[in-house]
């Protein structure tokens, strides 16, 4: 899917946000997973940043989801975006936060914010 969304963003992108929404838990995951900066077995993919309203709007479709393994995606591609970008990252959290977060999107927060507060620890 990652060449797609470089070749084609805008249509790969309209596309993985219905995925977003989606019934089933391995769609709303593969959609996180699909936008995700950086992953252990793919080349890093920039589209995320590029196209950052697109990538926020699927993220907002996922930050309340029930199921452990979709969240576990989003937080990871919050961290991901931290690396990469911090000022997008905290655009983010902040929107997040000060929409009367679930417990699900604080979770997120928290375990996507795992190095910003590695770097605090440091300090």
């Amino acid at each position: 899917m990652r060449p797609l969304i470089v070749a084609y963003p805008e249509k790969s992108l309209k596309t993985i946000e219905q995925w977003s929404k989606s019934d089933n838990i391995y769609v709303r995951r593969l959609s996180s997973e699909c936008i995700r900066i950086n992953l252990p077995w793919a080349k890093k993919m920039v589209t995320a940043v590029e196209h950052f309203e697109e990538y926020k709007t699927i993220l907002n479709n996922l930050k309340n989801d029930f199921n452990p393994y979709v969240r576990r995606s989003v937080a990871n591609n919050l961290n991901d975006l931290y690396k990469y970008n911090k000022e997008l990252f905290w655009n983010i959290v902040r929107e997040w936060q000060q929409d009367n977060p679930t417990e699900y999107t604080n979770w997120i927060i928290k375990y996507g914010s795992r190095t910003y507060l590695k770097e605090l620890a440091k300090k």
